[in-house]
């Protein structure tokens, strides 16, 4: 449980302690607490502080994503998409990151993410999104667009 909760953290970038249990979870398909995160932060991978956890390092946090296979972050990101149904854009972000070939409907979903990056002046982010946009339309006219 402990291996799951980092790999769910490392892919969510640290942050909400209880947000990670929950899609943890999903994952394991059996209940998380917060003891599951005890053995991390006693070998200094973690800090875990005000219900936030927050990598020492991230280098850790990039050894974690590396060291699961492409199954397991993929979980990961659709167990968080679920988790953060109230945050429209990590949603969207983490949807893009579980989904496997193509899908017209993340697509679309990160083309209008995207827009809202642009109009924030999130303009290396609005191209990250619109190129995985393309990755993810099945219409190669679309791709090209």
């Amino acid at each position: 449980m402990t291996r799951t909760l980092l790999l769910i953290a490392a892919i969510d970038n640290g942050g909400h302690l209880a947000e990670m249990l929950s899609a943890a979870a999903i994952v394991q398909g059996v209940s998380v607490t917060e003891e599951a995160v005890g053995p991390a932060v006693a070998a200094g991978l973690v800090l875990v502080n005000d219900m936030n956890l927050w990598f020492y390092h991230p280098l850790v946090r990039s050894a974690i994503c590396q060291g699961a296979d492409m199954a397991r972050r993929h979980a990961a990101h659709a167990a968080l998409a679920t988790v953060l149904a109230h945050q429209l854009d990590r949603v969207v972000w983490h949807q893009a990151a579980a989904v496997i070939g193509p899908d017209e409907a993340v697509a679309l979903d990160l083309e209008a993410l995207a827009e809202r990056a642009q109009l924030r002046g999130a303009i290396p982010v609005a191209v990250a999104e619109l190129d995985r946009a393309a990755q993810l339309t099945p219409d190669s006219a679309r791709r090209g667009d």
